[in-house]
C-alpha cells in the first residue's frame, strides 16, 4: 500500500493507523457476514418456490426443519 501524506500529519497517521485499519477491516467483516446472510435467505426463497426434493434436501441439510 502507498501512502501519500503532507509531512506534518505523519505523526498523527502513524499513531492512528492501527485503529483505521481495524476499523476497515471490521466493516468488510460486517459486510460479508450480511452477504452471506442475505444469499442464504435468497436461496432458501428460490427452494421454497421449487418446494421439492432440492427444498427437502436443503432444510435437512442445514437442521432448518422448524421454518
Amino acid at each position: 500500500m502507498l501512502v501519500v501524506l503532507p509531512s506534518l500529519k505523519i505523526d498523527l497517521f502513524v499513531a492512528e493507523q492501527d485503529k483505521i485499519m481495524s476499523e476497515y477491516y471490521e466493516t468488510i467483516d460486517a459486510n460479508e457476514t450480511k452477504r452471506f446472510a442475505d444469499h442464504a435467505k435468497v436461496k432458501l426463497n428460490d427452494l421454497k418456490e421449487k418446494q421439492g426434493h432440492d427444498l427437502t434436501t436443503f432444510v435437512e441439510k442445514y437442521g432448518l426443519a422448524a421454518f
